[in-house]
Parts: structure tokens; sequence; C-alpha cells
């Protein structure tokens, strides 16, 4: 089985139409988010907006060329900050090393591609309760922090978007708490 991740521009760029769209009916207070499709929930901060995936297809591991709620769960708020959510069925044999080693094989790292690692982003955490590994990279896009983990038979990833005019610190901060905050659904 072969999983595919490229991020691209038209990512931030659909998050950016997505934003303008429904930024009117953001909400004073957190909410919680809960993905039917996906079986997690997320507490979201104030002025968060969550679109379920419409499911339109099954997510199969591959974001290109730029994910959308067809797919995959989308979370923003109007400054910046865009979370996309998904999980997929996977074998019984798939270990968290290996589905993480699947995600970042397919990120264009340079010299081949735009993005840099973020040394500082790459750590094992917890997800949820089940063991997680996160780790980040900065791309032309800007900051981006994914993490991965496996539970039930179900490799989840969260990719974590911020614009170059957030600071590195508050999207760290940002990232925990959002992070802190999902359960599994089941």
């Amino acid at each position: 089985m072969k999983y595919a991740v490229r991020i691209g521009a038209g990512g931030v760029c659909a998050a950016a139409v997505l934003v303008a769209l429904v930024a009117p009916a953001t909400a004073a207070s957190s909410t919680t988010f809960a993905s039917k499709r996906f079986g997690y929930s997320v507490a979201l901060p104030a002025g968060w907006i969550g679109h379920q995936t419409r499911g339109e297809y099954p997510w199969a591991g591959q974001i290109t060329p730029a994910p959308d709620v067809g797919t995959v769960d989308w979370l923003v708020d109007g400054r910046g900050h865009t979370l996309l959510a998904a999980s997929m069925r996977v074998p019984a044999t798939m270990t968290l090393a290996k589905w993480r080693a699947s995600i970042v094989a397919q990120i264009p790292y340079k010299p081949i591609g735009v993005c840099v690692k973020n040394v500082a982003r790459s750590r094992t955490t917890s997800f949820g309760g089940a063991p997680a590994l996160a780790f980040g990279q900065l791309c032309p896009i800007g900051d981006v922090t994914m993490i991965v983990a496996l539970h039930k038979r179900r490799g989840y990833i969260f990719i974590f978007q911020s614009t170059p005019t957030n600071s590195d610190a508050s999207d760290h901060r940002l990232v925990e708490q959002l992070r802190r905050s999902v359960r599994f659904l089941a």
C-alpha cells in the first residue's frame, strides 16, 4: 500500500478562500468539533470553524494537489491557520514508524523540493492518548507541523499550516493546544 502526501501552495489559497467565505459565521467561544467520518474530536479555539469532509471519495493517504472537504476535514481560523485532518484503515502490520515514513517520504524536501525540515518540531508525543510522532517543515506556504498516530488499525494525520505572518512560538502553542484536546470517538 502506498501513501502520498504533497503540500502545495494551492492548499493555502483554497484555505484563504474558504476562510473568506465562512469568516462571518465565526463563533466567539470555543467549541468541540467531532469528525463523523474519521472518528475523532478536537476542541476548537475561539474563532475557529470546523468543516466535515463530504466524503466524496475515501482519503487514501494522499493530499494532492491540495486537500479539500471532499476528502479531509478542514478546521480554520481567520488568522492564517489551517488544520487538515484525516484517517484511513491501515494493515495490521502497520507500525507508527512505518506510518510516519510513508508520509515523510512524500514531502518535497530540499534539494529536490521546496521544503526544509524543521528539526525542532520532530518529537515523540501523544494524540488522543495514543503514541504519536510530530514533525515539521518550513515551506514557501509557511510553517507546517504534522502529527501522525495509529489507533485501532487506523492511521491518523493532522496537518497544521500557518502563514509566515504568524510567529513560530504562537504556532507551537496553538498546535499543542489542539493536539492535547484530541479524543478518539470509539
